[in-house]
């Protein structure tokens, strides 16, 4: 009997051991398949990221370079300083306030047919501003002045018209990529 016992115990101690190898066996191969399949995962997402900044950084530089708007640009500084502090009220009210679109639309409005010097300047600029954002996928394109002044968005949202340097959305990191822009950006207005 005590030979049988021990024949057994030995064949489960192989057995134990045999079903231990094959899991380690197991766990490593798979270990092996999932780190290489994530090693792939992260140099796709890598090679995508990279692929997005460059584009957006080819578009940036295309629109920095934009003669249209860059004289858009110039003319929007010029009409918000020669109309004062009324003109972000004034503006809103043309372009969000009494906007015919729903809300979500107000890109929509491509001219408020005021005859405004914003408003042809508005027009000359928005097709092909609200084309980009939307065929890009892009939340909104912003023309914002040296002083921090939002002269232009596609979108008409309520960051429209204010100043992103003393207004509500001085804490939102803004204004401190456009601190850096500045006098670059002055320079290029003041031409």
């Amino acid at each position: 009997m005590r030979f049988w016992l021990q024949w057994l115990l030995g064949l489960a101690l192989m057995l134990v051991l045999l079903v231990w190898g094959f899991s380690q066996w197991n766990l490593r191969y798979y270990n092996q398949y999932i780190g290489e399949r994530l090693e792939l995962l992260v140099e796709l997402r890598q090679g995508a990221l990279a692929e997005y900044f460059a584009t957006a950084e080819a578009e940036m530089r295309f629109w920095s370079g934009n003669q249209t708007l860059i004289s858009t640009m110039v003319d929007m500084n010029r009409v918000w300083a020669a109309h004062g502090d009324s003109v972000a009220d004034d503006i809103y009210k043309l372009y969000v306030t009494n906007n015919p679109s729903p809300a979500g639309y107000l890109l929509n409005l491509e001219d408020a047919e005021d005859g405004s010097d914003y408003s042809a300047v508005h027009k000359r600029l928005h097709e092909s501003a609200r084309q980009f954002v939307t065929r890009r996928g892009y939340y909104d394109f912003f023309l914002i002045g040296t002083e921090g002044d939002i002269f232009y968005s596609v979108e008409k949202e309520r960051d429209f018209t204010t100043n992103i340097e003393t207004g509500e959305w001085k804490e939102s990191g803004l204004p401190v990529h456009l601190m850096r822009q500045r006098v670059a950006t002055r320079e290029t207005l003041l031409r």
